[in-house]
C-alpha cells in the first residue's frame, strides 16, 4: 500500500506543474490587467525601440545567473558559514 505522500507525487505530473503554472501566469495577468499601475522607467526604455528590448533581454539573461552566484554564494552562504559553520 503506498502512502499519502507516494499517491500526491504521483498525481503531480508535468501535465500539473504546467496547468499550474499556467494557471498562475493566467492570474497575475488579469491582476495587471485590473489594477494597473503607472509605467515604470524600464517600461519606457523596452518600449522605446525592438533593439532596446532585444538588448534589455539579453542583459537580463546574461547577467542573471552572475548576480544569483555572488549573492547567493558571495554574501548569504560565507555569512551562513560564519554563523552556523560547516558540517
Amino acid at each position: 500500500m503506498r502512502t499519502k505522500e507516494e499517491r500526491y507525487v504521483e498525481r503531480f505530473d508535468l501535465r500539473t506543474c504546467v496547468g499550474l503554472a499556467l494557471g498562475l501566469y493566467a492570474v497575475g495577468f488579469i491582476i495587471i490587467l485590473v489594477i494597473g499601475g503607472p509605467e515604470t522607467q524600464l517600461a519606457k526604455i523596452i518600449s522605446s525601440s525592438r533593439p532596446t528590448a532585444f538588448l534589455t533581454a539579453l542583459m537580463a539573461t546574461a547577467t542573471a545567473p552572475l548576480v544569483e552566484e555572488v549573492i547567493y554564494r558571495g554574501l548569504l552562504y560565507s555569512g551562513l558559514r560564519k554563523t552556523i559553520g560547516t558540517a
